[in-house]
């Protein structure tokens, strides 16, 4: 196989540090920054600095001239076919501390022959929190990129990695100048930045009025409503409203139960606001994994927060999905399951599923029966694969309703390598008979962003299984508001036109309840207030795919219009009198309704 080589070229003065016994750098800030990487200018031996960061690499440096730099440091690298993208690192971790709030600039010149993906990355440790995480695909000509981050928590020297991940694709990169500086408080306008949003790939908006009609047609029925008088004869001319309540498809969020228990939280609160205006679905995130029983969520079978809000959820008509009873990492296991293996975790296996299916029966509409089986395999190679199949059966007899759905992640990115491993997980549920309902597509997304041609690409290719689809954790790794906006429209219209698609279930919304909220994920900023992702979601679900009519009965007494999928308010009202009624307009149902004045 072809390897990677990088080179990389540091400039003077790119973070030597100071010597013992001489007075300490003045704090870091915009006239000021300070280095916060050890060898930069690549002058000393690269041990114990700059060194493989997985999947070993060789490094030597080298003479180069790439404007006033003159010194590189080359990485020959072989990815592993299927592979992830950070299995082949390149790196060090910081060596001077970075101060909560404060601005990291990382400033680096970059090629590559074979325009492959390089991602730079600054990440806290233990917990990897990306501080700057940004992908790019290299052209042959040298560019500058530039890329800056806040630290969203403080990082003492050898507490974060600066690293580039290298194991996308075989190819050459050559890097030159890198400079990684802590610029304390300086504002973001300060920082000239050179994203590359779509990698250097076509991403015109030629998809979208296909996309469009698709939605006109399949997310909307015919509906008919019929006026009678008191005798039962046609009102003509009777004036007719229609205002949706409730959508078919289903939109949601992923939140921690307990977020829907609390009163006394003014930010649960808040939630439970937003949740009961935008959303008809939620999945709680974490509460209901295997794992969750060493957090005291499920001690003894009770389940009491998670019961607690499934019945605000009912109260509000909101549908609950199950995620996720089997996730095949020793790590996803509760602490008196993490050491069996053979027989014994299997039957531990076969327990915890029929024990949750039956506890939640006629609680969730779907469970995750198993989740990310690509990659997450040393539960399945211990208690062995036709355990996989099986899974479903024992969460179908334990709950004949409830749907069943497999969920992994990287099936609508790029990533082929990850997508042809979930594609042969369910390839063999189906060899094998296995009762799968529904496909999860998990949907978490980095820059560069995938063209949606691509999305829908991969949407179709998922939907001939011939199972049903829902995308169930969007989120957007973007701190850039216009861009990050755009993406969830452009995502949530792809989605929406695909057939087989059901629901479209974000994880998570808002910057204080959200995994990568550090990182630009949500659409509601931490204050609360709304960022553009948030504005194009409403107006895309409550407002263009919303309901709203008015007209008139013809001679015969009817009034006939398209209607999205959903309940519908209707309101007649002809010579003084007034009557009302919902329908809930679905897919292959009557569209229609008869109501009879008074």
């Amino acid at each position: 196989m072809l390897g990677v080589m990088i080179i990389f070229c540091l400039g003077m003065g790119a973070g030597a540090g100071w010597a013992q016994g001489e007075p300490a750098p003045p704090a870091a800030s915009g006239d000021h920054p300070l280095s916060i990487v050890r060898n930069g200018d690549l002058t000393q031996d690269l041990a114990g600095n700059w060194g493989p960061n997985g999947g070993q690499p060789e490094v030597s440096v080298v003479a180069a001239q790439v404007g006033e730099y003159t010194r590189a440091a080359r990485v020959e690298s072989a990815p592993v076919a299927g592979g992830q993208c950070w299995d082949v690192g390149f790196g060090q971790l910081i060596t001077a501390p970075v101060r909560k709030g404060e601005a990291v600039y990382f400033r680096a010149w970059m090629r590559s022959p074979d325009r492959v993906r390089v991602s730079f990355i600054l990440e806290s440790l233990p917990e990897f929190t990306k501080v700057i995480a940004q992908e790019v695909r290299l052209t042959p000509e040298w560019q500058e990129y530039r890329f800056m981050g806040r630290a969203f928590r403080d990082l003492a020297p050898g507490g974060a990695q600066a690293k580039w991940w290298l194991g996308y694709d075989p190819g050459v990169v050559e890097i030159a100048g890198v400079r990684v500086e802590d610029y304390g408080m300086a504002p973001d306008q300060q920082f000239d930045q050179t994203f590359d949003y779509w990698g250097g790939r076509e991403h015109s908006d030629a998809w979208r009025a296909a996309a469009l009609a698709r939605i006109e047609k399949l997310r909307q029925g015919d509906l008919t409503i019929r006026v009678l008088d008191a005798a039962g004869r046609p009102v003509p001319q009777a004036q007719v409203k229609v205002e949706q309540q409730r959508h078919y498809f289903r939109f949601g969020t992923a939140v921690p139960a307990s977020a829907l228990v609390d009163t006394q939280n003014p930010d649960h609160v808040r939630m439970q606001a937003v949740i009961a205006r935008l959303f008809n679905t939620v999945t709680f995130e974490n509460d209901l994994k295997w794992e969750a029983l060493d957090w005291g969520q499920g001690d003894g079978g009770q389940l009491t927060t998670v019961n607690q809000a499934i019945d605000w959820c009912r109260a509000h008509e909101i549908d609950v999905r199950g995620h996720c009873l089997l996730w095949g990492s020793y790590e996803h296991l509760p602490a008196a399951v993490r050491g069996l293996r053979g027989d014994a975790l299997l039957e531990a296996c076969h327990n915890h599923v029929t024990d949750y299916a039956t506890r939640m029966r006629g609680k969730v509409y779907v469970w995750d029966v198993v989740n990310e089986a690509g990659s997450n395999v040393e539960v399945w190679d211990s208690i062995g694969w036709p355990a996989f199949p099986d899974a479903f059966r024992w969460a179908r007899a334990a709950d004949p309703a409830v749907r069943l759905s497999y969920n992994d992640y990287a099936i609508i990115t790029d990533d082929e390598n990850y997508t042809k491993k979930a594609a042969a997980r369910v390839q063999y549920l189906l060899d094998n008979h296995a009762p799968v309902d529904v496909l999860g597509v998990q949907a978490h997304m980095n820059l560069p962003l995938v063209p949606i041609p691509l999305v829908l690409e991969r949407l179709d290719q998922w939907a001939a299984y011939g199972k049903d689809l829902e995308i169930t954790e969007y989120d957007l790794s973007c701190p850039d508001d216009k861009i990050h906006g755009e993406y969830m429209r452009d995502l949530l219209t792809a989605a929406f036109s695909e057939p087989r698609v059901k629901s479209f279930i974000m994880w998570g919304f808002w910057e204080g309840s959200h995994w990568r909220g550090a990182e630009g994920g949500a659409m509601f900023r931490r204050d609360w207030s709304e960022r553009p992702a948030a504005q194009a979601y409403e107006d895309l679900v409550l407002n263009q795919w919303w309901t709203r009519w008015q007209g008139a009965t013809g001679a015969d007494g009817r009034a006939r219009l398209r209607a999205f999928y959903g309940r519908q308010a209707i309101t007649v009202q002809a010579g003084g009198k007034t009557a009302t009624t919902t329908v809930e307009l679905t897919p292959g149902g009557a569209g229609a309704v008869e109501l009879r004045l008074p």
